[in-house]
């Protein structure tokens, strides 16, 4: 059982790895999927670990595995620490809950302020809203329904295929629900701090997807590649 919690609380530090490794080399779609699933693989065990550790020395006494018909005789036998490391895990434990639920709550307000955005946003409701801005501009918003958002500015400095491969871009965010796989691997990096390095390699690799529809809508990698590096500097998927 100790190793199994060691092994829990180191494995996360692999992670700067299997990001580098699955953003190069796995398609996108598949390593979001992929990367996105380890982190909360890793953040969910690694905090169980620490439960443990915090349940160590509990379930010794006597009165509390009485109610809770535990056997603190195998308790004691699976050679759980208890003490000082117990409270580092306590600590550690509820620090890692604390910045969950706080970004829980941030992210939540900010998908209720995108929704509301969305439906604010002018047009007769349809998915595509060209705005005014002399800026080059544009970005994606999730909401019901999901609206993409294009200054006059940007739309200015692509051409008609430049366009359509832009709107391609920015639609595959939406359809594909992109703002779910960058907030959920971001709660997991808040849980701990360790997988961070993946939840930065999702929000690469949406990016990737996003180009890979992108290519498959229009029919021309190469034009897509075109057209997003002029854009790039302004593109953005809102959330």
């Amino acid at each position: 059982m100790r190793v199994l919690i060691l092994f829990s609380l180191l494995f996360p530090l692999a992670a700067g790895a299997l990001a580098r490794g699955v953003s190069a080399r796995v398609e996108p779609r598949l390593g979001t999927w992929l990367m996105t699933g380890a982190a909360l693989l890793l953040a969910g065990t690694s905090c169980g670990a620490l439960g443990l550790l915090v349940l160590s020395p509990l379930v010794r006494m006597p009165w509390l595995a009485g109610l809770g018909h535990w056997s603190s005789a195998i308790v004691a036998d699976a050679g759980l620490p208890g003490g000082w490391t117990s409270l580092v895990a306590a600590v550690a434990l509820g620090a890692a809950l604390l910045a969950t639920l706080a970004f829980a709550v941030r992210r939540g307000r900010a998908l209720a302020d995108v929704r509301r955005h969305a439906r604010a946003l002018p047009g007769d409701g349809g998915e595509l809203v060209v705005t005014g801005d002399a800026a080059a501009d544009a970005y994606a918003v999730p909401g019901r329904p999901g609206r993409i958002v294009v200054s006059t500015g940007m739309l200015d400095v692509l051409d008609d295929l430049g366009r359509t491969a832009l709107l391609a871009h920015e639609r595959a965010h939406l359809h594909a629900r992109h703002h779910w796989f960058t907030a959920v691997a971001r709660l997991a990096a808040a849980a701990n701090p360790l997988v961070r390095p993946l939840a930065s390699a999702v929000e690469y690799t949406v990016e990737r997807w996003a180009d890979e529809s992108a290519a498959s809508a229009v029919g021309d990698r190469r034009l897509v590649a075109r057209a997003i590096a002029r854009s790039r500097p302004s593109l953005s998927t809102l959330m």
